[in-house]
C-alpha cells in the first residue's frame, strides 16, 4: 500500500502567512506585524528535529507567537492553555484555512 504524499505548497503557506497571528484573532492580545505559517508539531503523531507535517496543518502566528511556542512551551497545548484556548484550536484552524483556501483559490490537494 502505497503512502500517500503530505500536501507541499509555498503558495498556501504564504496564503497562511498573510492571515492575522491565531491569538490576536481569538484574544485580545496584540502581537507583531510579521506573522509565519506555523506547522502544527503533533497531528499525526509527528514530532522531532527535521520532521514536519504537512503544509494544510499549519496556522499562522507572529513571529513573537510563533517563537514562544517553540522556546518556552515547546507543546502547542499549554501554547494554547496559557491564552485561555482549547487544545484543538489549532488543528481546528488549519483545517478552516484550508478549506477556505480550497474554495477560494481553487488548489487542491492531488
Amino acid at each position: 500500500m502505497l503512502k500517500k504524499k503530505p500536501f507541499r505548497s509555498k503558495e498556501y503557506l504564504a496564503w497562511v502567512a498573510s492571515h492575522e497571528c491565531l491569538i490576536a484573532t481569538l484574544t485580545n492580545k496584540r502581537c507583531s506585524s510579521n506573522v509565519q505559517a506555523h506547522h502544527l508539531l503533533k497531528v499525526q503523531g509527528i514530532k522531532g528535529m527535521g520532521l514536519r507535517n504537512a503544509d494544510n496543518q499549519s496556522i499562522p502566528l507572529c513571529f513573537d507567537c510563533h517563537q514562544k511556542l517553540h522556546d518556552v512551551y515547546g507543546s502547542e497545548s499549554q501554547f494554547f492553555e496559557d491564552y485561555g484556548l482549547v487544545d484543538s484550536v489549532g488543528i481546528d484552524y488549519a483545517k478552516h484555512l484550508f478549506g477556505i483556501f480550497q474554495r477560494e483559490i481553487k488548489i487542491f490537494d492531488k
